[in-house]
């Protein structure tokens, strides 16, 4: 499941790499290979990448792939500078939206998630980590000791962590 995920993700920007090693290579064939290459890399060290990481890895991959083959030519492929700048440019916003649009879903996700807790355990969620109190804190609150509202915070953070996983599992 979470190589599934990974791959997903890594597979979004197929096309924008592709684009960004043509502007190296100027040889789609080539650039098409280069992109190839890095996905086979990818595949075998994907454990080793994190996951808000998969398309700069995947980006500095088929860069060095696509300069290895510029090298095995031996001969000089002009760049295109100005190409390479819109497309780089063009590769970072891509990235950006993706990154907004993936928060935004962990955002509703999260707001459902925390409208089904019961109203004890919101409240708890609620001081603890918008108030910043400590279990110390609110034990005079619910009138429990520190260590029952820790043990509480504990398995409403498994409850809202069971849910945001179905939410979202569910999306993809």
């Amino acid at each position: 499941m979470k190589q599934e995920k990974y791959l997903r993700e890594a597979f979004a920007s197929q096309n924008f790499l592709e684009v960004y090693v043509y502007g190296l290579l100027q040889d789609w064939s080539l650039a098409k290979d280069a992109v190839q290459e890095a996905y086979i890399k990818f595949g075998i060290h994907w454990e080793s990448v994190e996951f808000d990481k998969i398309q700069v890895w995947l980006k500095k991959t088929a860069y060095r792939k696509a300069l290895d083959i510029r090298r095995s030519r031996h001969r000089l492929i002009p760049m295109n500078e100005d190409l390479l700048a819109v497309v780089e440019q063009r590769f970072e916003q891509f990235c950006t939206n993706q990154r907004m649009h993936e928060n935004e879903q962990k955002e509703k996700a999260l707001e459902q998630c925390l409208r089904g807790l019961k109203e004890e355990s919101l409240k708890l969620v609620n001081l603890y980590y918008t108030e910043r109190q400590s279990c110390e804190q609110m034990s005079a609150i619910f009138e429990k000791s520190a260590n029952a509202l820790r043990i509480k915070l504990m398995r409403t953070r498994e409850k809202l962590r069971e849910c945001m996983k179905r939410k979202l599992g569910a999306r993809q």
